[in-house]
């Protein structure tokens, strides 16, 4: 029977369908082709299929019937699964609480969740209506119950399939800010829950979920009192049991989630031994050096860059949370990311080193949220010094950085003298062949000598008339803009010049 015809047959029934024997045959064979049904008859199948679940069906014809809302969910034309009412009546059949050994009903259940999350997916306006839905409160009962078990009899009664699709509704949930979201965050029981759901004897999915929605719940939780402090000690070593590869895959992992949740404030004492930080911070820098190489193979155009810049980010964030709470790990950092530099020839982001890397993040084309979290991350290496921040990379990267701080970036220009000095403590040695050195130049970051100055003995009348007014417009322009107040230096040459001539 066509598709056209299975529709028309199934809508004719009403309201006899629970006795009909044709029910069940047609639902099957619905089933098979829901997928190729037009929108118009999409829609019109899935308010009919709400109609007659909102009422009592026989368990097996409901069965079909919530597997059929299932598929039809797929579909984003299907916008009449995004009303309240569908809401509802699938939170009803979801039945939170069965009893693992009833088959059917556990079938049921998992189909209304899974129809449930596909609506969360394909129409996220839904999800605000998913906090006010008036079959809420079962769900909210089932988090409950399952938070008041102990981890062992979590174990014991696993079932991988109901506490994820529980999860992945808890995060639906939390994406939203409301009084009922705001309770979950703030409610201690939740803890066991998601310490169970990220232990190494979990599956990964599993754990992947239960860690974006303690992103969610972290986010809805004032900065003084977070009730997931207790969970530091096992995300720190879900990322130090995350290979480094693994943690800058584009893939996002359970180590990646991990390291968002850490981002969030939480008492510092909940964090482990200074060993293990180390450890942490070791393998955050890992996986920073790979992503730092993979940026490098790319361009602004790539399709890979955001998704590296999606992992800079949250790993430099970290990283910066860390050495300002700690000044060992300041130290222990700073040896890897920003170490003395040996070569003061060249300029600070030049280079295949990890260091000059990370310098030229700061100026490459990309998101502005992964170059500012990358300065922050060495503006605190440098221990929130301007000047030394200026002259450890160079004024040209540091003055966007200094001035989003609200700092001008002229007041941490160190001279010469004082960056041949501070810059490195093992400057390179020089000798009697090499060009005199004249300092660091403060603006690029690296050692002047005499073969950088540009000789003019060859040049002509002419060519030395162009220069000059060159950058005499330069200095002009920099006058009317602000950037320097000093009198034209081209001018007072042009004098010089004319009384000679005299």
């Amino acid at each position: 029977m066509a598709k056209d015809a299975l529709l028309v047959s199934y809508l004719s029934l009403s309201p006899a369908r629970d006795t009909s024997p044709l029910v069940e045959k047609i639902l099957v064979d619905l089933t098979q082709g829901a997928e190729d049904l037009s929108p118009d008859d999409s829609n019109e199948l899935a308010e009919c299929l709400i109609g007659d679940l909102a009422e009592s069906t026989q368990q097996g014809i409901r069965n079909l019937q919530i597997s059929l809302l299932r598929i039809l969910s797929r579909n984003p034309a299907c916008t009449a699964l995004a009303q309240l009412s569908t809401l509802d009546t699938l939170l009803k059949w979801s039945a939170f609480s069965v009893d693992p050994l009833d088959s059917t009903k556990r079938t049921e259940s998992i189909e209304a969740r899974k129809a449930l999350c596909n609506i969360m997916v394909q129409h996220p306006l839904a999800r605000d209506s998913l906090v006010i839905s008036s079959h809420l409160n079962p769900f909210l009962q089932h988090l409950t119950t399952f938070a008041s078990v102990s981890e062992t009899e979590l174990t014991t009664s696993h079932d991988s399939m109901d506490h994820f699709l529980t999860l992945r509704l808890l995060f639906f949930l939390t994406l939203q800010d409301s009084p009922v979201t705001r309770n979950l965050a703030s409610d201690t029981r939740l803890v066991p829950l998601i310490r169970h759901a990220i232990s190494m004897d979990v599956p990964e999915m599993e754990g992947k979920e239960a860690l974006m929605v303690l992103y969610n719940l972290q986010r809805l939780v004032p900065d003084t009192s977070n009730p997931f402090t207790p969970l530091v000690p096992r995300l720190v070593d879900l990322i130090i049991n995350t290979p480094p590869a693994t943690l800058a895959s584009p893939e996002p992992s359970g180590g990646i989630h991990a390291v968002h949740s850490l981002i969030h404030p939480m008492d510092t004492e909940a964090w482990p031994d200074m060993p293990k930080l180390i450890r942490l911070c070791d393998r955050l820098i890992e996986a920073l050096d790979l992503l730092l190489q993979a940026f490098d193979t790319t361009t602004a155009t790539t399709p890979l860059r955001p998704r590296i810049d999606e992992r800079i980010t949250p790993i430099t964030l970290l990283l910066t949370r860390l050495v300002d709470a700690w000044p060992t790990l300041r130290t222990h950092v700073s040896s890897s990311l920003l170490p003395p530099r040996r070569d003061l020839s060249i300029a600070p982001e030049v280079g295949e080193s990890l260091d000059s890397r990370l310098i030229r993040l700061l100026t490459a084309v990309g998101t502005e949220v992964r170059s500012h979290t990358v300065a922050d991350l060495l503006y605190s290496l440098c221990h929130q010094d301007a000047k030394r921040f200026t002259e450890r990379i160079g004024f040209g990267n540091a003055a966007g950085h200094l001035t989003r701080l609200g700092l001008d970036p002229k007041d941490a220009l160190p001279t010469a003298s004082s960056s041949s000095s501070s810059s490195s403590p093992h400057p390179p040695p020089t000798t009697s062949s090499a060009p005199s050195p004249l300092g660091i130049d403060p603006i690029t970051g690296k050692t002047q000598s005499m073969s950088d100055i540009p000789s003019t003995d060859d040049w002509t009348e002419e060519e030395k008339e162009r220069e000059a007014e060159r950058l005499f417009v330069l200095f002009e322009r920099l006058k009317a803009t602000g950037v320097v107040q000093v009198e034209n230096p081209v001018s007072r040459i042009h004098e010089i010049s004319d009384e000679e001539d005299k």
